[in-house]
């Protein structure tokens, strides 16, 4: 048994196979061949196997830290996911997400875009296998549908599924002129 604190550092580090797909504190440039740049304020993720971490099978929960205003692409994954927010607001297309709500998808169901909101947002998400949780199907602007491991591959090229990211920001922005 272990004892866990997200404000621990300890929380954050992953171990076995998903320090594979660590990118804590740090962010990547828009151009891949760019260095990555440390930055305090980036997302950070920690995962936790229910389970033989090596056995794909295995259901995963991943805490993922989002800054403020930090946007994740419309994607999905091949498992049937549950999120739910545990700090801070998440804009998503027709909902504003607090502490305590959540949202499932089923396998290849895309969601999203999803962007953090002003204060940024913790959130886990529920994936039925490891698998599941470590390949992101997304699809390009040219209408194909593409997955990346995130176990085989590292860090994603996100460049595809944030068309709908402006409009959250409208929205989140009305709701700070509304308080």
């Amino acid at each position: 048994m272990r004892y866990l604190k997200m404000d621990d550092p300890e929380f954050w580090e992953n171990e076995g196979v998903f320090k594979a797909i660590t990118f804590a504190g740090k962010i990547r440039t828009t151009e891949p061949a760019e260095p990555v740049v440390e930055d305090e304020h980036a997302s950070r993720s920690s995962y936790f196997v229910l389970g033989d971490p090596d056995d794909p099978a295995a259901p995963v929960a991943t805490v993922l830290r989002m800054p403020p205003l930090y946007a994740l692409p419309h994607h999905s994954h091949p498992t049937d996911i549950f999120m739910l927010v545990l700090r801070g607001s998440l804009y998503v297309p027709g909902a504003k997400l607090g502490p305590g709500d959540g949202l499932t998808a089923k396998a290849h169901e895309l969601y999203g875009p999803e962007l953090a909101g002003p204060e940024g947002c913790v959130r886990v998400e529920f994936f039925a296998t490891r698998d599941g949780a470590t390949n992101v199907e997304y699809v390009t602007p040219d209408g194909e549908r593409r997955v990346h491991d995130y176990l085989r591959d590292g860090q994603s090229p996100w460049r595809t599924g944030m068309e709908d990211v402006p409009a959250l920001m409208t929205e989140l922005l009305a709701d700070l002129r509304v308080t």
